[in-house]
């Protein structure tokens, strides 16, 4: 019975007030600023002319993502205030994965490929704390993008899960 208890305890901490104080972990899609800073916007724009299609434009926007930021298991726990605050004014280094989620999915929603309904947030709260992932739409098909997760060699189209 403790072992039920301990379980629910973690389903409250987790999974409800970890999504409501943390920065676009919240239980619907954070909004997208409408001004982004100008560095952001040039990448944006290079991308844009350097794809061909959807999924090359994602492929590279992931790419320009991990060359970026990484993710870590140990770090998201002892920097946990770097979960906080704009993600686009993050310096390049670790980065939790929300904040590298809304950083890529800004990149998406201004390129000239893709839309805010192409986009889907997935959080999955069996990871050790909680994790976020996006499901992105490309033509009739969606791949799952984690960028956080590419520290474990998991690729474009695979994603963390179950105490990943």
């Amino acid at each position: 019975m403790i072992v039920l208890y301990i379980f629910l305890v973690y389903l409250v901490v987790v999974h409800i007030l970890l999504r409501l104080l943390v920065p676009h972990m919240g239980f619907k899609k954070s909004s997208l600023p409408k001004k982004i800073p100008n560095d952001l916007q040039s990448t944006i724009n290079e991308l844009n002319l350097n794809s061909k299609n959807k999924k090359e434009f994602l492929d590279n926007a992931y790419k320009y993502v991990t060359s970026q930021y990484y993710g870590s298991r140990i770090k998201t726990v002892f920097y946990f205030w770097r979960a906080f605050g704009n993600p686009l004014y993050k310096s390049p280094g670790f980065l939790q994965c929300n904040g590298q989620n809304y950083i890529l999915r800004t990149i998406l929603e201004k390129s000239l490929f893709f839309k805010g309904e192409d986009i889907r947030i997935i959080h999955r709260p069996f990871n050790f704390f909680i994790h976020q992932y996006l499901r992105v739409r490309v033509d009739d098909t969606y791949i799952n993008v984690d960028p956080w997760s590419n520290f474990k060699g998991l690729k474009l189209g695979q994603n963390s899960a179950w105490f990943g």
